[in-house]
């Protein structure tokens, strides 16, 4: 049997891809509205061109990469998405966060040298973090918890209290 080569001029275009892309997307979206899923989108030229695990953190090195809080820097550690299966549901909780930490900004230099040296290690433990965290904890208005148990982690990084408080100026999170 011979196989017949495909025509490249029987490919749809682009545009038609697109468009099938996303009439796809609506219909998915409806579907869920329609079963009373909660659907929450938020975009910022940040989310589109981070990664989808989180997008590289700034250092602090620089002085317009941290916000002046007085004695205080807040410095960004990156933006973090991922999903953790409920154990009392069995539903998948998806979190959605951007983290920064309160830095004195006598140790604004030294915190910088240390997050990019063990920019891996901080990374793996905020991730542990949010994984091992229980529904209540992520789910907690005040993150209370979630705070205090990266602000220990990340100190346990650092060898020393560096990190004077843990804040997430954006986060959210929805259940499918």
């Amino acid at each position: 049997m011979s196989k017949a080569k495909a025509d490249p001029l029987s490919r749809p275009s682009p545009s038609r891809m697109l468009a099938v892309k996303v009439a796809v997307g609506v219909a998915i979206f409806l579907f869920l509205v329609a079963e009373g899923f909660v659907v929450q989108m938020t975009f910022s030229a940040r989310d589109v061109t981070g990664g989808i695990h989180g997008e590289k953190p700034k250092s602090a090195k620089d002085a317009a990469d941290y916000l002046d809080l007085g004695e205080f820097g807040e410095v960004p550690v990156g933006q973090f998405n991922f999903a953790v299966q409920c154990s009392e549901s069995g539903k998948m909780l998806h979190v959605y966060s951007k983290m920064d930490v309160l830095v004195a900004k006598e140790d604004l230099e030294s915190f910088a040298g240390i997050q990019e040296s063990r920019e891996s290690r901080i990374r793996e433990q905020v991730f542990m973090t949010f994984r091992t965290a229980d529904q209540e904890t992520l789910t907690d208005p005040a993150l209370t918890n979630l705070k205090g148990e990266m602000e220990e982690k990340l100190n346990g990084i650092f060898d020393r209290k560096i990190v004077q408080d843990v804040l997430f100026p954006e986060y959210h999170w929805d259940v499918h």
